[in-house]
């Protein structure tokens, strides 16, 4: 799963409709970017802080999950469970079109 996720490639636009995720570069770090159903976009840095593997997006919770260990966060990168003890980074998008 390390190895999987490291070999993920970004796409190149944030998620245009709501309800859905991504992953873009943004300042050249890998980013998950999640539109919400109000259409307010949420970017966090994809390196889970327990032991730093790539997380994945699980559309049916609406969260970013840890193949590694388990650890889940909100879409907003809120801690909902461990072994990781912090939230994820959130990374601030000055415009949608700082996506490269």
């Amino acid at each position: 799963d390390y190895i999987k996720g490291e070999l993920t490639f970004p796409q190149s636009a944030f998620p245009k409709e709501p309800d859905t995720a991504t992953v873009v570069k943004v300042g050249g770090k890998r980013c998950g970017c999640y539109r919400d159903p109000s259409g307010k976009l949420f970017a966090v840095e994809l390196r889970c802080p327990h032991l730093g593997c790539i997380l994945a997006f699980n559309p049916l919770q609406h969260s970013w999950d840890c193949p590694c260990h388990g650890s889940r966060f909100s879409a907003d990168g809120r801690r909902i469970q461990g072994p990781a003890v912090r939230d994820l980074k959130r990374v601030r998008i000055e415009a949608e079109e700082d996506a490269k």
